[in-house]
């Protein structure tokens, strides 16, 4: 059971922001969070992240269509999505996740519930990225068992019964890019909405939760300086940097700004699965 250290100019809880903080994983957990200097026992963990001028906050929980990554690019409604659920290969819905599943890792998403009306999809993508999932069914179609926490979300093309609306949650699908400024700045509230709504971990940087920390580097742009702005700092995912350091439970998925489990040979497969079934498309 390895040890993970934490240290960051800002750490934002989710409650409260802690300057020139740090905070101590082990076993997945986090087990304390406070202000440096770090105790001299933490400072021996097996591995160090983070450092001088990085801003540490919670793993976002997002609703995306990661399994309609080919066909994004067209703006497709929900019920577009829908039939492409319905009607495309499996193995393209999966490869297509891994691309939607890093876009989102990378900017600080860690928990993701992919839309989709297949959990299966998502269980595939869980074993090969790593990180944590749950399943959003449109509010339109069939609810169908789900080995992960599940969440109906109904839109104006797209009621039933649903347990969530769209504008509640960071939801970020039909859009030609995984844009978390369009959030805008209710970005944790959203999140923590979506968290309680789904049963999932609070995802709150506390003693005793389940660890789901991003970490983005204030040194260069483009959020150089933002750590010198304390109260703007939670902000940062919504300002286009990327991820430097990306922590779920016991997994490290992001290292110096590289994904350690989604790499060029998923992202080559799932080029050329969406190229035969555009092909097939006639497009």
């Amino acid at each position: 059971m390895y040890d993970v250290l934490v240290t960051g100019s800002i750490v934002y809880t989710g409650s409260e922001i802690i300057r020139d903080g740090y905070v101590y994983i082990k076993g997945g957990r986090i087990r304390d969070v406070g202000e440096q200097p770090v105790p001299e026992d933490y400072t021996f963990a097996t591995l160090v992240l983070g450092g001088p001028h990085r801003i540490v906050v919670p793993g976002l929980a997002v609703v995306a269509d990661a399994a309609a990554y080919p066909i994004r690019y067209s703006r497709p409604s929900v019920r577009d999505r829908i039939k492409y659920y319905k009607n495309a290969p499996r193995r393209l819905r999966v490869y297509s996740a891994l691309l939607g599943v890093y876009e989102l890792h990378m900017k600080g998403a860690t928990t993701v519930f992919i839309e989709e009306v297949e959990p299966d999809v998502v269980v595939d993508v869980a074993s090969m990225a790593g990180g944590r999932y749950g399943v959003a069914f449109p509010a339109c179609v069939e609810e169908r068992k789900a080995p992960f926490p599940v969440v109906r979300v109904s839109e104006a093309d797209c009621v039933g019964e649903a347990s969530l609306e769209a504008g509640e949650v960071p939801y970020l699908a039909g859009l030609g890019v995984y844009d978390l400024a369009r959030v805008g700045g209710r970005i944790w509230e959203a999140n923590f909405r979506l968290r309680e709504a789904s049963g999932v971990s609070s995802g709150r940087i506390e003693a005793g939760e389940v660890a789901e920390i991003a970490v983005f580097d204030a040194r260069m742009p483009p959020i150089a300086l933002l750590d010198l702005y304390p109260e703007r700092a939670p902000l940062a995912p919504l300002m286009g940097a990327r991820v430097e350091s990306l922590i779920v439970g016991d997994e490290v998925l992001i290292d110096g700004g590289q994904h350690l489990n989604i790499g060029i040979k998923h992202i080559s497969e799932a080029r050329e699965s969406a190229e035969r079934y555009l092909e097939g498309r006639g497009q």
